[in-house]
Order: C-alpha cells, then sequence, then structure tokens
C-alpha cells in the first residue's frame, strides 16, 4: 500500500502493467474510506485516471500489476504549477531537481519525467506559451505503442510537465501481436482553438501492407485537454506505400497546406494536400527524392523563410556515404502553389542524432526542435532513465540561399559562471584568473568551483591527435554542464576534446579543411560525422552531459552528438595551430528544473 496528499489536484493518472495474463486491479481508498477499483481485465497496459474529489490523504492498494510512473494533474493554475509526480513504491512527491541530476540525463535540454521519448509533435504558442508535445512510451526505455506527453513554457527553455493527452487505440492495449498508438503531427492556431493534425497506426509488429496510417484531426481549447479527435484523411492517394504519416499544417498565403511523409511509386515524397471547401484534397507530391536506399520522407516540414521557400524530411533507413544514419535533409527554393523546386538543399545537422525536426513561428521568429536519436545503439539503461531528449530550439533564417540554425537567444539566459578564458597568447592559471598560455604546453590544469587545481588528469585517456601550436590544458567542469565559446583567426586545423571517459573520447576536429564531430566509441567508431562548412571562425558548444550540439559561424552548420558519461565532472581540452585561437571561454549552465518541484 503506498498513500499520498491530493493538495488542490484532481486526479490522479497511473502508468499501469499487468504482471501476468491474470487480471490485475488497483484500488484508490479516499479520506472519508470511499474506493474506487479498476480492474485490467485483457489489458495488458493502460493509462489509468481516477478522480481525487477532495482534499486529503489518500492509499492504494493494487495486485498484479505494476506501476510503471504516475502523477497528480488537475486542478487550479495547472498551466503554471504543472503535474505532480509520485514515487510508486511510496507515494512521495518527486523533486525534479533531483530527480534529472543524474550523469546521464540532460539538465537544460527538455527530455520526459522517464522512459522512451521520441518526435516533438504539435510545437506552437497558444494562450501564453509554448506548447511541446512529444512521441512517448511511458512503460519503458524503447519505442512500443505511442501516447502523446506535454510540456509548455513560457520561455522555450524552462519547461513544465503536462498530462498525456493521446493514447494509442484501445484495442492495442490488450494486443501484443500489433502495434500502433497516436503517431507524429503538428499543430495549428485558429483564435482560440488549436487544431492538432496525427497520424493513427495500427498494423502488424512488422511494416508491411497490412499496415494502416490515417490523418485525425483533434481541437484543444484549454491548452490542457483535446477532444473531438476524428479521421480527416483516411485513405492514401494511389501508388502511395503504407508509409504515409507525420501530417505538418502549415498556413501560406492564405492557404492551409499539409504536407505528409510517404513513397509515391516507389520514389520517397513529401505529399502535398491543401484545404479546400473543409476537405483535404490532394495536389501531388510536393518534392521528390531519387537518393537510393531511402525507405520513406518521415516528418516533413513546409514553411516560407526570408523569401525563399523551405522543404524537409526525414530520410528513413538511409545511410550516407559517411556511415551516418537517418539523416534529416533541407531544401531550399522556390514554390508555386503546387510544386516545389529546388535550389539548395544541405543536412539540418552534421551530427547524426538529430531527427524529425519540426518548425513554428512567434513573433517574427522561424524556430525548431529536433529529437536527439539514438539510432547507433549508444543508449544506458538506468532505473528511471530516459532514452532521447530534444535539442535545443533554434531559429532559423537564411543568408546566401542556405539555412541557418542557432539556438534561441533565450538560451543564453542559462549562462552562469564563466569558469575558464583565454585570449590569443592569454591562459587561466586558475579559475577566474589569466595568465600567459606557453606554447606547446603539456602541463595538465584542472579547475573546480573553488578556483583549486588538482593537477591530474584520469590516467585511461584517448589518444588524441597532436597539433604544433597552442595546448589549453584540460579544464574539469563541475556538472558537466557547459558552454564553450571559440573565435578563430584562420583555417587551420584544431582538434577540441569535448568530453572524455577512459579509453574513449569526443572530438570537435579540424582537418584538411573539413570540420567533424568524432566519437571513438565503438557503436560509432567507423561513421564520420563531417560538416559541409570549409571556413571556421566561430564555434559555439553546449554540453549537457550525455549531449553535445555544436554550431559553427552562427547557424552555418550545426551538429548534435550522443555521448554517455558516467561522471558529472566535464572535461574539455584544446589544441590549435600557432596563433588561431583568439579567444576561448567556458561557462557552467544551469539547470532547467531546479526551480521544479
Amino acid at each position: 500500500m503506498l498513500e499520498f496528499d491530493s493538495g488542490e489536484y484532481e486526479s490522479i493518472c497511473i502508468f499501469a502493467e499487468k504482471s501476468d495474463d491474470r487480471d490485475g486491479w488497483i484500488c484508490l481508498e479516499g479520506p472519508g474510506g470511499k474506493e474506487q477499483q479498476v480492474h485490467m481485465n485483457d489489458d495488458w497496459y493502460r493509462l489509468v485516471q481516477l478522480a481525487l474529489p477532495q482534499n486529503g490523504t489518500y492509499r492504494i492498494r493494487y495486485k498484479g500489476v505494476g506501476l510503471i510512473q504516475m502523477y497528480l494533474s488537475g486542478g487550479p493554475d495547472l498551466m503554471e504549477r504543472g503535474i505532480r509526480f509520485l514515487d510508486p513504491d511510496s507515494g512521495d512527491e518527486m523533486e525534479l531537481g533531483k530527480w534529472y541530476d543524474t550523469p546521464v540525463r540532460e539538465q537544460y535540454h527538455f527530455n520526459p519525467f522517464m522512459n522512451w521519448v521520441n518526435d516533438p509533435n504539435g510545437l506552437c504558442w497558444f494562450k501564453g506559451y509554448y506548447h511541446l508535445f512529444y512521441q512517448s512510451n511511458p512503460f519503458g526505455q524503447e519505442w512500443n505503442d505511442m501516447y502523446w506527453g506535454h510540456a509548455v513554457s513560457r520561455d522555450l527553455i524552462h519547461w513544465t510537465h503536462m498530462p498525456y493527452v493521446l493514447e494509442p487505440q484501445p484495442d492495442l492495449w490488450r494486443d501484443k501481436e500489433h502495434k500502433g498508438g497516436a503517431f507524429s503531427g503538428s499543430a495549428q492556431v485558429e483564435g482560440e482553438q488549436m487544431h492538432l493534425y496525427l497520424t493513427r497506426h495500427h498494423g502488424p509488429q512488422e511494416d508491411g501492407e497490412e499496415t494502416r496510417e490515417w490523418q485525425t484531426e483533434a481541437v484543444c481549447r484549454d491548452g490542457i485537454h483535446v477532444e473531438k479527435e476524428r479521421p480527416c484523411i483516411t485513405e492514401r492517394p494511389e501508388g502511395a506505400s503504407f508509409d504515409f504519416r507525420d501530417p505538418k499544417v502549415q498556413r501560406i498565403e492564405g492557404m492551409d497546406y499539409m504536407v505528409l511523409g510517404s513513397s509515391l511509386d516507389g520514389v520517397p515524397s513529401i505529399l502535398l494536400y491543401v484545404r479546400e471547401g473543409g476537405r483535404w484534397l490532394f495536389k501531388g507530391p510536393l518534392l521528390q527524392e531519387h537518393e537510393p536506399g531511402i525507405r520513406t520522407f518521415e516528418c516533413p516540414d513546409f514553411f516560407e523563410l526570408d523569401g525563399k521557400y523551405v522543404a524537409a524530411g526525414a530520410w528513413m533507413c538511409h545511410r550516407d556515404e559517411a556511415g551516418r544514419y537517418q539523416m534529416t535533409r533541407c531544401y531550399t527554393g522556390t514554390f508555386d502553389g503546387g510544386r516545389f523546386k529546388t535550389e539548395h538543399q544541405q543536412w539540418y545537422d552534421f551530427g547524426s542524432n538529430f531527427y524529425a525536426v519540426q518548425s513554428f513561428e512567434h513573433g517574427g521568429r522561424r524556430i525548431a526542435i529536433g529529437w536527439i536519436s539514438d539510432f547507433y545503439g549508444e543508449h544506458r539503461v538506468k532505473p528511471g532513465g530516459a532514452c532521447g531528449s530534444f535539442s535545443l530550439p533554434r531559429e532559423l533564417h537564411m543568408e546566401h540561399g542556405r539555412l541557418f540554425t542557432e539556438p534561441v537567444k533565450e538560451c543564453y539566459g542559462l549562462l552562469k559562471d564563466r569558469i575558464f578564458a583565454v585570449s590569443g597568447q592569454i591562459e587561466k592559471d586558475g579559475c577566474g584568473q589569466e595568465g600567459n598560455l606557453t606554447g606547446n604546453s603539456t602541463g595538465n590544469w584542472a579547475g573546480n568551483s573553488t578556483g583549486n587545481s588538482s593537477g591530474n588528469q584520469a590516467d585511461n585517456q584517448a589518444a588524441a591527435p597532436e597539433i604544433q601550436g597552442e595546448h589549453i590544458p584540460p579544464v574539469h567542469v563541475p556538472g558537466n554542464s557547459f558552454f564553450v565559446k571559440i573565435k578563430l583567426g584562420d583555417d587551420q586545423d584544431f582538434l577540441v576534446t569535448l568530453a572524455r571517459e577512459g579509453d574513449d573520447a569526443l572530438y570537435l576536429e579540424r582537418k584538411n579543411g573539413v570540420t567533424s564531430l568524432v566519437s571513438t566509441r565503438k557503436e560509432v567508431s567507423e561513421v564520420r560525422f563531417p560538416s559541409d562548412v570549409s571556413t571556421v571562425r566561430y564555434v559555439e558548444i553546449f554540453m549537457d552531459r550525455r549531449v553535445a550540439e555544436v554550431y559553427l559561424n552562427h547557424g552555418e552548420a550545426a551538429g548534435t552528438k550522443l555521448f554517455y558519461q558516467e561522471s558529472t565532472r566535464g572535461h574539455l581540452e584544446a589544441d590549435f595551430a600557432a596563433g588561431s585561437l583568439k579567444r576561448l571561454e567556458v561557462w557552467t549552465m544551469e539547470s532547467i528544473w531546479n526551480h521544479k518541484s
């Protein structure tokens, strides 16, 4: 038995999973002794929601089920308070700052309370809040039938967890032979209503011609509850594959367009629909891609930006010449109301742990968020952990026909303490101190928050290529959530160590004119992660425990890479050709969860 106090919340939501094929049950006893009981019957899993009709202490008994996670919901000011997670073993309230503070959980990138997350969905601004919906399996750290999770923010940075809004179809709760649920989609705000568009999926565990995908529309009026979900496109067009999903709706010049990912007559395609007379009509392929090895486009996007049009989509099952798997491609060009003409194309992100990107517009900014994916099997399963997270929100703009992506300005409000700085031939000789840098230095430097030096590095280190020039000895960053900015004076080679664990390391390297991310982890040691930027003068690096996001030349290229570590002490080290470094700074970063309970 466990017990909890309801406070001002009006319901408790429990992700329950049956232990075996016998019936299981959950019984909630209220302050006056009145009981509510729910039986799982034939359902293997279910989101159980029970009312809390009065304030006070409640008790839960259960048998034959596992309580995977649970939270309190409803009541006044929920958008500000958020839901309250409870320990399913004791009923105690969970303090999010402590819960998230593990070596393999990001501190300032949004990630779910626990378990699996993938695509960002329904990004929008509605009634004073940014809304982030997302694909979720609340029951485990692997993909399974899909729910829609939800979070809101005033500033794009500090997020408040909200109740889950969409569930898999009820027949899937009891059917292990099939998979599906509420797949990805988007939002369109119309006055006092948010309209959500998504794909419903139902099919066998192995995708094939028995797989069925159709598009639905739902309404959200208060920013919390989703209602009136109904089909809006039930049949795929002639020639389209069973991959027929991920609607993105965008209004352009007074017309509502929807793009969907599919393959048309065997050619990966972004399909274009137009709303006319309240119905969605298929107009043909907006864009087709003839690169071999792509099964379908996923999570397409389409919008106007700085006088050009941008189409984007993820290449499912594709591996490029560098060995990178399932990258997201951007196309910029013109649009005549029916067909898109490509003038330039590029990768959205060269690091490859960046997928299913979705964008929206608010306040004159086009903002995009991507899923930090794990296609290479690097995830480490930990109790209470999460597989997946989201990139920093990125502001998009066009320069000379190229799409630039850089962190929104709100990200820099998380910078806390500058713990290291180098200007030209200047080096720190302690935290907060500046001294002379000696070229080809071989000594070690380690800083902590009090300014003391340990003088020692870990004995086991990945072998790093040597550059004859200026050496920045190791900077050990407390918390392992930090920001680095680097200004360069020329195009000579450099090597920056972003993370190190045992014999492995993650580098940002410029070699023979190519700037790349390099990981020595066995899962990706044969994969290259090169950018397509020839000249690099400015670099920003956001390290957040297991995630690195790198931005070159104020967003001319961006790269996202996973690198799991078991320590909360960060490691930065660098080598530059003589005279090429103009400035390097290291800052610690605030957690977005410390203000949450």
